[in-house]
């Protein structure tokens, strides 16, 4: 279950986010020396004091620490979002639906699956599939060129942002579904 959430939430994701919400933490620390700053000057602390420079520190710190609250707690339900679809979701049996004007987004779904870390020989392809008597589209991953009506499986819960595709294979694949009208 473990491997199969961090699919859907890889830890790269969370580490590249990680830096860039490191560089904006600093403007919160930035924000605390300054509030440090003016409290040790209300206080009447002399600006070469070491009380000066420890408060101005604690508070630049403790702000800076407050600051990363949201993002572990944006990662803790990212976490929870995917364990529920591998622990809760449902194996839906999947058909390719992939139509002509399909063709044409291929190119551009295969540039930004290429870029996301998908293998290249890869074949994006669009399928279609009922849950609870509501039909939903997504794309599912095929080794090689299927047919129309070929059959593959999704694991779908529909409060899940994302999906697991698998591929004939048995590889799982993230992917976003949709309902179709």
């Amino acid at each position: 279950m473990k491997r199969l959430s961090h699919r859907v939430e890889p830890t790269y994701g969370f580490i590249l986010y990680g830096i860039l919400y490191f560089f904006l933490s600093m403007l919160g620390a930035t924000g605390g020396g300054l509030l440090g700053i003016l409290l040790a000057n209300l206080i009447g602390l002399g600006k070469q004091s070491v009380a000066f420079s420890l408060l101005t520190l604690g508070l630049s710190l403790a702000v800076w620490a407050l600051a990363w609250w949201p993002f572990f707690a944006w990662i803790r339900r990212k976490r929870s979002n995917a364990r529920s679809l591998v622990r809760e979701g449902e194996l839906c049996d999947a058909t390719v639906a992939t139509s002509k004007t399909d063709r044409a987004a291929q190119i551009a779904l295969k540039l930004a699956m290429g870029l996301a870390g998908s293998p290249p020989n890869v074949h994006w392809e669009r399928v279609v599939f009922e849950y609870r008597g509501k039909k939903y589209a997504g794309v599912a991953p095929f080794d090689s060129h299927p047919a129309q009506g070929a059959a593959c499986h999704v694991l779908f819960h529909p409060l899940a942002k994302f999906s697991l595709a698998f591929s004939p294979a048995g590889r799982a694949f993230v992917t976003k579904t949709h309902a179709v009208a």
